[in-house]
């Protein structure tokens, strides 16, 4: 099914559910600078980011993902918007071929949230898991990727759930990156954040900037004007 991508004039072709909200939200608050060359997007899906990132760089774009079928997807859309001598999509696990790739200004994430343990929850469909279970990729090897693949000073920019924000600021310290920007998300006005966007910079001096939260709805099945403002247009996310 091909249709409009959210706030551009692109266009998808959607087989499944396999970006949400979180991806907009990302894509959005992701603001590469004006020097910037080249962009790696860590578990691209079906080309999501990269085709959002395409609208505000005219830097070279690298997807990669492990999943086969998703990847296939992906560079069905990379074509369908004619756009593939900006975006390449590589199919493989990062962990396995980030030292055959080159250095990076910056690296956009949108990772697996929950731990894997003999306890965990784990969806049948081994896709789904792939995507919400660090089987794979775990947040130390995401920094740990980042920092062999970014430059000095480059950005690292990932959404994650907000009650894992003690353990991800330490790893990214150990793993030589400092946290520059943050924003919380919350679903209503009085409810707790349950995620966060984080910007962060490699060997970077600290100095941190907290932004104004995004409350995603007005009551139940109401978007915010905040969010309708970023569906309008992928840009807007820093248009308070």
């Amino acid at each position: 099914m091909t249709r409009n991508l959210l706030g551009t004039n692109l266009i998808i072709n959607q087989s499944n559910n396999s970006f949400s909200l979180d991806t907009i939200l990302l894509s959005s608050f992701c603001h590469p600078r004006l020097t910037t060359n080249n962009i790696l997007d860590i578990g691209t899906g079906i080309g999501t980011i990269p085709l959002y990132l395409s609208t505000k760089t005219n830097a070279k774009i690298v997807g990669v993902e492990i999943q086969e079928s998703l990847s296939n997807e992906a560079v069905c859309n990379v074509y369908l918007n004619h756009l593939n001598k900006q975006i390449e999509i590589i199919n493989g696990d990062i962990t396995h071929v980030y030292r055959e790739l080159p250095k990076f200004d910056l690296i956009v994430c949108n990772p697996p949230y929950f731990k894997t343990t003999h306890l965990s929850f784990m969806n049948k469909n081994n896709s789904k898991s792939v995507i919400r279970h660090e089987d794979i990729l775990s947040l130390i090897s995401l920094f740990c990727v980042s920092n062999y693949l970014l430059k000095n000073r480059g950005q690292l920019f990932i959404i994650h759930r907000a009650n894992r924000l003690e353990e991800i600021i330490d790893i990214a310290k150990n793993n030589d990156f400092a946290v520059k920007t943050m924003c919380f998300i919350h679903s209503y006005l009085h409810s707790e954040a349950k995620h966060v966007l984080l910007e962060f910079q490699k060997n970077a001096n600290i100095g941190l900037k907290v932004l104004p939260p995004i409350i995603l709805y007005q009551s139940k099945h109401v978007f915010s004007n905040r969010l309708k403002l970023i569906y309008e247009n992928i840009n807007n996310f820093y248009i308070i």
